[in-house]
């Protein structure tokens, strides 16, 4: 399986941010059924708003869960003691 996040997604930006979407094909991964995935990126001020939304569009049914697995390291790339003592 490759997975999603191996997929070259199309980006497309809009107001105050950007948006990913990605269509699965008919038996990609083995999954019955086309899926549009479309996760937006935004800023209202200083805070980040993260929209995920799936559409099935023919096929089916198609077995889906979604789950946002992103993180930032608020300290930088080059932060040596990690994520671990962020605060949010």
């Amino acid at each position: 399986m490759k997975g999603w996040h191996r997929q070259w997604w199309n980006t497309q930006q809009v107001e105050n941010g950007v948006e990913f979407s990605y269509l699965s094909p008919d038996g990609d991964d083995r999954y019955p059924g086309e899926v549009l995935c479309k996760t937006t990126y935004t800023l209202e001020g200083q805070t980040l708003r993260i929209n995920m939304q799936a559409s099935l569009l023919s096929g089916g049914p198609t077995p889906i869960r979604l789950t946002n697995h992103t993180y930032f390291n608020l300290d930088g790339h080059k932060c040596e003691v990690g994520i671990n003592t962020h605060s949010l």
